[in-house]
């Protein structure tokens, strides 16, 4: 598990979403509450349609984005990290965000 590397809290706007992922150089962040409870995750391209139709975040972040736990087995995470377009957030039960798991670091564990 690793930390995330783009974080964008819910009530932030565009323009501080587009830089955040600009200056760490990723496409995608994910967007938590004030509480750290994972709301979603907003792709470059989201957040760009975002400014040029001067939409919300919240109207383009991508809802219910695949999760997992500490404790599950990476055995059970290789179907879901095989078809996964993003990395899975790892949550805890009352679904905080405690970190990312990446398609390579579950596909590569194999090796």
């Amino acid at each position: 598990m690793q930390t995330p590397t783009c974080l964008i809290h819910s009530r932030n706007g565009t323009p501080y979403a587009l830089k955040q992922m600009r200056d760490r150089g990723v496409s995608s962040a994910y967007v938590v509450d004030d509480n750290l409870v994972l709301v979603g995750i907003l792709t470059l391209d989201s957040a760009l349609k975002a400014k040029e139709s001067n939409l919300s975040l919240a109207d383009v972040i991508t809802l219910n984005p695949l999760t997992t736990s500490r404790e599950t087995q990476i055995a059970d995470l290789i179907p879901i990290a095989a078809a996964a377009l993003f990395p899975i957030a790892v949550v805890d039960s009352e679904n905080h965000l405690e970190g990312i798991v990446t398609k390579a670091a579950v596909l590569t564990s194999l090796l």
